[in-house]
């Protein structure tokens, strides 16, 4: 995950994670909220939350942005599971 809060807010986005007890890698970007970020992460409409699912070779399969729908999240990550079964 990676926050878009800039590096001067890591204390506050540190708290909020131990609070609420998240187990994976987090970063916060150098740039903080605003066009940079958004041009560097590619996120094209500037929407936040953003999510990418990428396949197990690091390529972007699906991206969903706010409002993000986690019926359609699910089914995105079930399509990318059978397919790594086949291949």
């Amino acid at each position: 995950a990676t926050s878009l809060d800039g590096p001067e807010n890591e204390p506050r986005v540190r708290e909020f994670l131990t609070r609420q007890g998240a187990a994976f890698g987090n970063y916060i970007t150098r740039y903080g909220t605003g066009s940079k970020s958004f041009e560097v992460f590619d996120i094209p409409d500037g929407a936040l939350p953003h999510l990418r699912l990428l396949d197990r070779d690091g390529t972007l399969s699906k991206a969903f942005s706010d409002p993000i729908a986690p019926h359609r999240v699910d089914k995105a990550i079930e399509e990318l599971l059978a397919v790594s079964k086949d291949g």
